[in-house]
């Protein structure tokens, strides 16, 4: 796995699979920044299941958004292991993300967005 930044994405041909990671913003900057991770050697046995992973990563990073936790853990033990396991880093780092959000809740103003 690959991670690129924003505009990078526009300029890969479109047969690359593409999965958001994180939002970032700059603390000197007003300006946010996606993280995208681009999976790249998938086993032939896991394409039949390319559409549905990627929509349930996409359904995992809009709820992590809107703060539904349990989903998000829910989807995280679907999603390990997809990918041919190039994304479980970021879905165990996510994991222990969200369990600490759980216990220190951000409030309703939060959006995901990780300043740095």
């Amino acid at each position: 796995m690959n991670i690129i930044f924003g505009n990078t994405l526009e300029s890969l041909p479109s047969n690359y699979i593409t999965l958001e990671l994180d939002t970032i913003k700059m603390a000197q900057s007003d300006q946010n920044i996606i993280a995208y991770c681009l999976v790249e050697d998938i086993p032939l046995a896991e394409f039949s299941k390319l559409d549905t992973n990627r929509t349930n990563h996409k359904s995992l990073i809009e709820q992590y958004k809107k703060q539904n936790w349990q989903f998000c853990l829910d989807m995280i033990e679907q999603l390990i292991g997809a990918w041919a396991g190039q994304v479980d880093s970021f879905y165990n780092d996510l994991k222990i993300r969200i369990e600490t959000l759980q216990k220190h809740p951000p409030g309703p103003d939060w959006d995901g967005t990780i300043v740095k």
